[in-house]
């Protein structure tokens, strides 16, 4: 059969989960300071006293703030402890649909200087951490990336499209449309495994595979999977 973009990523949505998932289940030793395999809001908030950015104490509360919040939506039952799908929903990159909505909606209030509740291409990119001159070497068109952000075309990104891309889904997306560009021969939409193992090499060597190895790993298994990758 073929994959349709779609259905190649949901696939791969549903594998970096699974990633996600498997690093983030249990509580993390350095954190969990009595070892009791679970997160108290106390060992978290000690956490966050620790963290610094020097010269720029606004961005500093507003990133505890937002882990606190984050801590909050995360415990499901209330009992002022992760563990579990706690932990998942708090640290998983892209899982927890409310903790990306948060992440979505911080970045926003910190970004959006004129308050409409929208970003135009200067705020989105407006970065005070960083000096305008360490963007130089970014591995992409910045005009481009907004304007592939910003799906409605109406010259601003909205909260659905920051939660994209604080999410990491519009960079999943991109990587499927450059791994379908590499690997639909027949210019369709669509690609089957066979497409996709034989435009392996192009695609590791573009940096984007992290989607396709979900499907490889699905068609082969884990093991085969590792094996077949180092083969193409």
């Amino acid at each position: 059969g073929k994959l349709s973009k779609p259905e190649f990523f949901n696939f791969a949505a549903h594998y970096r989960e699974e990633i996600e998932r498997a690093m983030y289940e249990k509580a993390s030793e350095e954190l969990d300071l009595d070892k009791d395999g679970t997160l108290s809001r106390e060992e978290v908030e000690k956490n966050l006293a620790t963290w610094d950015i020097d010269g720029f104490p606004q961005e500093l509360e507003r990133v505890r703030n937002l882990e606190k919040e984050k801590f909050k939506i995360a415990d499901a039952d209330g009992n002022g402890k992760l563990e579990g799908e706690e932990l998942v929903n708090m640290y998983g990159h892209g899982v927890s649909d409310q903790v990306m909505e948060a992440e979505a909606k911080s970045v926003m209030e910190s970004k959006d200087l004129d308050k409409d509740g929208k970003l135009n291409q200067k705020e989105f990119w407006y970065d005070y951490l960083r000096p305008e001159e360490d963007h130089e070497e970014e591995p992409y068109d910045r005009n481009e990336t907004f304007h592939s952000l910003d799906g409605n075309g109406d010259g601003f990104i909205d909260m659905h499209e920051l939660k994209m891309w604080e999410g990491g889904y519009f960079f999943l997306e991109d990587a499927i449309d450059k791994i379908l560009i590499m690997a639909d021969k027949d210019e369709d939409g669509e690609a089957t495994f066979q497409e996709l193992a034989d435009a392996w090499h192009d695609i590791e060597l573009s940096g984007v595979q992290l989607p396709l190895k979900g499907i490889i790993v699905r068609a082969l298994g884990e093991h085969e999977a590792d094996g077949r990758a180092s083969e193409l």
